[in-house]
């Protein structure tokens, strides 16, 4: 759904005035609908429309409730993962070494926490495998700062197998889809008047439905009511 910088219950002074894909498409639907006989574009909205809509929402809730259980179990399982892995896998250090008068000739040693540097020297090694045969102390650090990377990385790993955040994460993807299928389904279903198609229209503005599908939607439900009633 889309979100905003309001804070809860603010209400913005231009509310009725905002762009929103209703207004944007009763705009678009202005001729069409104004070219229906009067009967076909007074009709309410109708019921077996408004009762699919009913339940369709009904069905999103339904999923996207479980959804929101399994996103929070997900960042939960993921802030222990984070939690663990802080207190049982310490950033470590090389070896101190005397840098090149170009560094200052200070000691120096590189750190794991240094994503830059292990970053820069996986680049460099990736690039001249030959850099791990170099006898600069400067090259010969950062290989050592690339294995104790990776062995840090291994116990990183075997931490997280041990929590199911993945698995929450996945479930999360599916019950969402599920949820906007529901959605999709009040978008697809056909308009038998007017009211109908702005009964949807609304729920398009709620649910954040993709403007293209939801144009390709009204138009055929417009052609569709005016076949209809130059012909009933």
């Amino acid at each position: 759904m889309a979100t905003n910088s309001l804070q809860p219950g603010a209400v913005p002074a231009n509310a009725d005035a905002r762009p929103s894909r209703r207004n944007f498409l009763i705009g678009a639907m202005a001729a069409p609908v104004i070219a229906l006989p009067v009967a076909a574009s007074a009709m309410p909205a109708s019921g077996d429309f408004e009762a699919f809509k009913a339940a369709q929402l009904k069905e999103y809730e339904r999923f996207s409730t479980a959804a929101d259980k399994a996103d929070e179990a997900a960042l939960a399982e993921h802030r222990a993962c984070e939690a663990a892995i802080e207190a049982e896998v310490p950033h470590v250090s090389t070896r101190i070494f005397s840098v090149p008068y170009y560094l200052n000739g200070k000691p120096h040693c590189f750190d794991t926490s240094e994503h830059w540097m292990v970053d820069m020297f996986q680049h460099a090694l990736d690039e001249r495998p030959k850099l791990r045969d170099s006898d600069s102390v400067v090259i010969q650090a950062g290989m050592e700062l690339l294995a104790l990377n990776e062995q840090r990385e291994a116990k990183i790993a075997a931490i997280k197998s041990r929590f199911p955040t993945e698995k929450y994460e996945e479930e999360a993807h599916e019950l969402w889809g599920k949820a906007f299928k529901a959605i999709d389904r009040i978008i697809e279903r056909p308009a038998r008047s007017v009211a109908d198609i702005l009964s949807k229209l609304d729920v398009a503005d709620e649910y954040g439905v993709h403007e293209e599908a939801l144009l390709e939607a009204v138009t055929a439900d417009l052609k569709r009511i005016a076949g209809e009633a130059r012909h009933g």
